[in-house]
């Protein structure tokens, strides 16, 4: 592992001979268990992802679904939070930019255990949804604009778990994937070229991803891709009269790391992203990339 969170690594220090590391990293209470480090919960992202097609704002729409894990099962959630924050990417006038703005929320009595044994919830928002509570006029949307949905977890003590408040191996290890942001970027949805495409992944690291992952949408069926390991290779098989296909990629952690190309069926690189600089900062472009509208 690399230098991590210091709640993970001390524990390994102290416990040589009782017990791996190995176990009490992949522990998401094991931070219960030492003294003086705050513990909580985080919505564990089973799915998420959507299209906002500038093209079709109307039929357009975003959801996340997750898991809640807590301590005690949820008894300890007051409720769940979905906000929104619009950022005005265009640069042909002045900024329209929306503050995060509040959409709704869940109380934990009112979600249904899954098969994980955890609480489990879907948060569906269409996009016309999303610009009422923004309060923000359609016309005012451009390509390349960003809408970013979080999640946020009031404890019944009153302590508040969002973005700012989580630690970067509970937003970013593939074992929590609790990011509590998700990114939807504004786009022109093309007619893609149908055939293989072929999605080469790399970590120049060798352990993964780190939570960082890509999102393909083929007419609203999602497909989650990370590299395990070294590289990973994936065919991503595009059927005769499929008429969307997106192409979103989501940071983790580590991000420097991250290395991917994407090539079309003709043989095209269409897109080569991460820059290997081991800054672990500048990693692939986020967002969609295939659906890019014209300037």
């Amino acid at each position: 592992m690399k230098n991590l969170v210091n709640i993970f690594i001390l524990p390994c220090l102290i416990l040589i001979g009782l017990s791996s590391c190995e176990e009490e990293e992949k522990d998401p209470f094991y931070k219960l268990r030492v003294e003086e480090i705050e513990t909580g919960v985080y919505f564990r992202s089973i799915n998420a992802g959507g299209t906002v097609n500038l093209n079709d704002l109307d039929n357009s729409a975003y959801s996340i679904q997750g898991e809640l894990v807590t301590p005690e099962n949820g008894t300890d959630v007051e409720s769940i939070e979905l906000w929104v924050e619009f950022k005005d990417r265009s640069t042909e006038s002045g900024d329209d930019s929306v503050a995060s703005t509040f959409i709704t929320t869940v109380s934990p009595s009112s979600l249904t255990t899954n098969s994980n044994g955890f609480l489990e919830h879907t948060f569906n928002m269409t996009i016309p949804e999303t610009l009422t509570a923004l309060n923000l006029d359609a016309s005012l949307i451009s390509g390349g604009d960003q809408f970013f949905f979080q999640v946020v977890i009031n404890m019944a003590d009153g302590r508040v778990f969002d973005k700012d408040s989580t630690g970067d191996s509970i937003k970013g290890e593939l074992f929590f994937s609790s990011p509590f942001e998700y990114t939807a970027g504004v786009v022109c949805i093309s007619i893609p070229t149908p055939g293989d495409w072929v999605l080469d992944m790399t970590d120049l690291y060798g352990d993964g991803w780190n939570g960082g992952n890509i999102t393909v949408s083929l007419d609203g069926v999602l497909t989650i891709y990370a590299a395990e390991g070294t590289s990973t290779t994936a065919i991503i098989t595009v059927p005769e009269g499929t008429s969307e296909f997106t192409f979103t990629y989501t940071a983790g952690s580590w991000e420097g790391e991250n290395l991917y190309t994407l090539t079309d069926p003709d043989g095209n690189v269409v897109l080569d992203e991460g820059v290997g600089d081991w800054s672990f900062e500048n990693g692939p472009r986020e967002g969609e990339l295939l659906n890019v509208c014209p300037d």
